[in-house]
């Protein structure tokens, strides 16, 4: 059973275990089977667009207009499924909402910037705005199986400090990680996730102004545990590819699997993003 609040459902990404998939956070559970090392790249600083400064922290204007967004989000054959949405949250709340713990210890940042996060999230920017969109699949329909998995899911946050935002590209290309566990736990339940990191690089994409950050998944699993220590649940997941980037204060990962021109794709989604923010 996958939990709502575990961190991968945060996400909304497509969680497929045996013949079962759902996605989250709107579905809450779903019924699951049986039980390289990462490339250097160039300076991180010219993974970092331009846009300007905010001060805005959860503020009802800017959490309106990033909610917008997700009005502009497409990927070609792909839709939410209906009736889900993805509120907006704050770090602290979308990141607080588990403990977790990531051996080794040494890739904890990179595992922070992975996901858009820092270390001052519980602290000085537990009141940045975060805003996960999707999970996208064909035809807006969760498919019923893992073969030929197609799914897009956008995860997007706006810093209150620009000088913070810079660390996620620079976290992400100076890491030396290829795989790491995070165990997390909520509610009564702890989960083992499993991170494989094929390759980090960077990567010029049509129409943006700045390089992003390109980060390649091999197939990972996560192992869910009940409050008596037992295994209730595994789900195994999809080599995937993220695209981050950050503009100023506002970062965007962009997050892939099976999608056709994922490359040009994904540059319109963080272009859009790029636009649309710059517009606040």
């Amino acid at each position: 059973m996958i939990r709502e609040n575990h961190p991968r459902a945060r996400w909304g990404r497509a969680v497929v275990a045996g013949a079962a998939c759902c996605a989250l956070p709107l579905l809450a559970a779903c019924d699951g089977g049986a039980e390289e090392p990462s490339d250097a790249s160039p300076s991180a600083e010219a993974s970092v667009g331009d846009v300007g400064e905010t001060t805005a922290t959860s503020g009802g204007a800017l959490k309106l207009h990033l909610a917008a967004f997700d009005s502009l989000v497409a990927f070609e054959g792909l839709a939410v499924p209906a009736g889900q949405f993805s509120p907006v949250d704050s770090a602290e709340g979308f990141y607080g909402s588990a403990t977790s713990v990531v051996e080794p210890a040494s890739c904890t940042a990179f595992h922070q910037a992975a996901e858009l996060g820092s270390d001052a999230d519980l602290g000085a920017a537990a009141q940045d705005l975060i805003n996960p969109v999707g999970p996208f699949f064909v035809d807006g329909v969760p498919p019923e199986d893992e073969e030929d998995l197609t799914v897009a899911s956008v995860l997007t946050r706006v810093f209150g400090d620009p000088e913070l935002a810079s660390t996620v590209p620079a976290a992400l290309l100076e890491s030396e990680c290829t795989a790491y566990t995070v165990t997390s736990s909520w509610d009564g339940t702890t989960a083992a996730d499993e991170r494989v990191i094929t390759a980090v690089d960077q990567l010029d994409l049509p129409g943006l102004a700045a390089p992003i950050v390109r980060v390649r998944h091999g197939a990972e699993e996560s192992v869910f545990y009940g409050p008596d220590g037992e295994v209730e649940h595994r789900s195994t997941y999809e080599p995937r590819t993220a695209y981050v980037h950050v503009a100023g204060p506002y970062a965007i990962s962009v997050e892939v699997v099976g999608v056709e021109d994922e490359e040009a794709q994904a540059a319109r989604v963080i272009q859009a993003y790029v636009d649309h923010m710059g517009a606040a």
